[in-house]
């Protein structure tokens, strides 16, 4: 399943910056606060 990835650079990209939003903000908020701070990430 591993190979099966589309795109995997925009993948580990997309899951990296969901990370660093999660690191900085921590735990505890709603998803609709990350989901708005991924928003305003620019994932290259």
């Amino acid at each position: 399943m591993k190979g099966n990835i589309l795109h995997k650079e925009l993948s580990c990209a997309i899951v990296g910056a969901a990370m660093e939003v999660h690191k900085v903000l921590g735990s505890g908020f709603l998803e609709k606060v990350y989901q708005r701070t991924l928003a305003h990430i620019e994932i290259v």
